[in-house]
């Protein structure tokens, strides 16, 4: 079978801007794959300053930069707990915002 697929890995980390170890480089590493057996790739990772997207070769990059309190009237709620409490659950609301978005296309 010759099917050529419509891949979407989500990962917290993609060199070089997130991480260069571990699910990082794993990460890079079958995107990459996948596009020379002519699949076409996107990755979904973390900003460290800036949300963005770009072309790393064939794969298609979406970096999203977590909000840290998107909805107004939240952060006294917010200010007691930390980030890290957070940061996981409005990770995954960008990255599934992102998903509805790109489908959309």
């Amino acid at each position: 079978m010759n099917e050529k697929l419509n891949i979407c890995l989500i990962s917290a980390e993609y060199p070089p801007q997130t991480s260069n170890g571990g699910i990082g480089t794993y990460t890079y590493h079958l995107a990459h794959g996948l596009t020379t057996l002519g699949h076409k790739v996107t990755v979904i990772s973390r900003a460290i300053d800036r949300s963005e997207e770009y072309f790393d070769k064939k794969v298609k990059i979406y970096r999203l930069l977590d909000p840290k309190i998107p909805i107004k009237g939240l952060s006294r709620i917010a200010n007691l707990f930390s980030d890290d409490f957070f940061s996981p659950w409005w990770h995954s609301r960008s990255v599934f915002l992102k998903i509805k978005d790109i489908l959309k296309k």
